[in-house]
């Protein structure tokens, strides 16, 4: 028998696309382990299995609270399976489920797969705790997707206390999609069956695939794991958190994949491991602090992997490398724009064996680290002498000491004192220095300034300046060591008398040296009207007497007479 049930519980879905439905109006099947209750009056089964056996494709099997000891195996496609579970507020913090607000489903798979199968295209599977799985010496999952299909939803579950979270393999015909769920302590067997320590595991072929926006915690091995045996193709990886995981990411024998946007702090390996034979694989913008290693490729056979871009990435305090490659495991792929500080050993690291050339290593910022910011042990006809070209990062320390030359970094400040007064001279100065790590290279040195309107240029000078009144402009090319400044260059102007006070605001910029940006500095400046605009203001002219109006005589006595001399 079908019912309709009308509360959802409040699960955000996230669009994707599915198969098309049935024409015919799709029925929701309740169940509720306790059977008919206040809170489940329209209950009809008392167990997932029988529920799903009664539905046809489309249908939605609604899970009321209560804990659910069996194995639920779903083979129809496009059937909605929806729990009551909320997301914890923290997945770190582990607390037991509640039977009465969340629906659980907790067993035992002898055979070594999930707690739950999902076997069909376009299943949504959303709202569970699914835990505590045994396993056995096969293995064992707490959701478990299989190659042949495609299409999944898994979205809002909390998966723990697995040897793995989630088996996840897909054919590709279909997107399919994991989000927003939390993923931890997925542990048990740890040392004795295969795959335990994941929260997401693949090796039977992912292709088509989304993992977003998912919190992961303390799982052994890894948040994510993909190896194939088949293809591991367009797998995007985005906006995940990963909390004293082994690994954010351990990818291995991958096609056009994208690892974007996520976060990992304490990851007590490394935090994005880029294992054999991966190819166009990106890894763009994360975050990861307090790993043993940033990101690092490394090869257990002889396929390296090519065409890897690494970029934007914020990689800070690792304890060993920013970012490395390992013997023979990386060629023809661009290390650019990432921050890498405090690292126990190097910055960026590419190893030495026959593997690692043709690499761009471009435009990072590379700081504090204990050994060198930039190493290359690699020999070639590249930069320094390495196999790959390393140009435009901004690093103190380098091996070879050539590889990453320091670089100057300018600065500049502007000054005047107190306020500029009408009908008067005002006066500023402009101060150009070098806050390292390298000294400027010898090329031109330019500052450049945009006067307040109204302000006009009397002189602009500096020891050891070339400066242009006309331009505003002044430049040199002597050697500029770092932490030290060029004599300061003091420019007069001409203040104009205003009507009120004016304000204005006096902008200064530095380029050239071998410092490739530009330095800016601003000086608000207040003009106000003093006593020399006063003595430059015409009289006001005697205002002409009112037509009509006499004038008062003269008083009596006052009047000389004609011929008095």
């Amino acid at each position: 028998m079908r019912t309709l049930y009308a509360l959802l519980p409040a699960v955000a879905v996230v669009a994707t696309a599915f198969p098309a439905t049935p024409s015919y109006a799709a029925s929701t099947l309740v169940v509720s382990a306790a059977g008919v209750t206040a809170h489940c009056p329209n209950a009809t089964y008392t167990t997932i299995g029988a529920a799903v056996a009664a539905a046809v494709a489309g249908d939605t099997v609604h899970v009321c609270p209560g804990i659910y000891n069996e194995i639920v195996e779903v083979n129809k496609a496009n059937l909605i399976l929806e729990g009551e579970s909320t997301l914890p507020a923290n997945c770190d913090q582990f607390a037991a489920p509640d039977p009465a607000v969340d629906s659980v489903i907790e067993a035992t798979s002898p055979s070594g797969e999930g707690i739950v199968n999902l076997r069909e295209d376009g299943i949504r599977f959303q709202g569970f705790t699914v835990q505590n799985n045994q396993g056995s010496t096969l293995g064992g999952y707490g959701i478990n997707t299989v190659v042949g299909h495609s299409g999944y939803l898994i979205t809002g579950n909390v998966i723990q206390g697995n040897p793995a979270g989630m088996y996840y393999n897909t054919s590709g015909a279909t997107q399919s999609q994991v989000t927003r769920n939390c993923i931890r302590l997925n542990n048990t067997g740890f040392q004795s069956q295969p795959a335990a320590g994941n929260g997401i595991y693949s090796d039977q072929g992912l292709d088509n695939a989304l993992i977003d926006n998912n919190a992961f915690f303390q799982n052994r091995k890894g948040a994510i794991t993909l190896d194939k045996f088949q293809n591991v193709v367009r797998v995007n990886i985005h906006h995940n958190v990963s909390h004293q995981d082994d690994a954010l990411l351990n990818i291995f024998r991958s096609n056009d994949s994208v690892v974007a946007d996520n976060q990992a702090v304490g990851n007590t390996g490394v935090a994005v491991f880029v294992g054999d034979d991966n190819h166009n694989l990106q890894i763009l913008r994360n975050t990861l602090q307090n790993s043993y290693d940033g990101i690092r490729t490394q090869t257990f056979s002889t396929a390296g992997s090519d065409q890897v871009t690494i970029a934007g990435n914020t990689v800070q305090n690792a304890t060993h490398d920013g970012i490395s490659a390992g013997p023979n495991s990386l060629t023809a792929s661009t290390v650019s724009d990432n921050t890498v500080t405090g690292s126990g050993r190097d910055g960026v690291l590419i190893e030495n064996n026959g593997g690692n050339n043709g690499n761009t290593v471009t435009r990072n910022l590379l700081q504090s680290s204990v050994r060198y910011d930039c190493e290359d042990l690699t020999t070639g006809t590249g930069t320094a002498g390495t196999a790959n070209t390393w140009t435009d990062n901004r690093a103190t320390t380098s091996n070879p000491a050539a590889l990453c030359p320091a670089k100057p970094t300018l600065t500049i400040s502007k000054t005047h004192q107190g306020d500029f007064t009408g009908g008067t001279k005002g006066r500023y100065t402009i101060t150009v220095g070098n806050a390292g790590p390298g000294a400027t290279d010898g090329s031109t040195v330019t500052v450049h300034d945009v006067l307040p309107q109204g302000l006009s240029a009397v002189s602009l000078s500096g020891t050891g300046w070339a400066c242009s009144v006309a331009t505003l402009t002044c430049t040199r090319s002597d050697v500029l060591a770092a932490g030290a400044r060029y004599p300061v260059i003091t420019l007069t102007v001409r203040v104009p008398c205003p009507r009120t006070t004016r304000h204005g605001i006096d902008t200064v910029t530095v380029t050239g040296g071998g410092d490739t940006a530009t330095h800016t500095a601003t000086d608000p400046t207040t003009i106000k009207r003093g006593k020399q605009c006063e003595k430059h203001t015409p009289h006001k002219p005697h205002k002409p007497h009112k037509p009509g109006k006499q004038h008062k005589p003269h008083k009596p006595g006052h009047h000389r007479p004609a011929d008095a001399h």
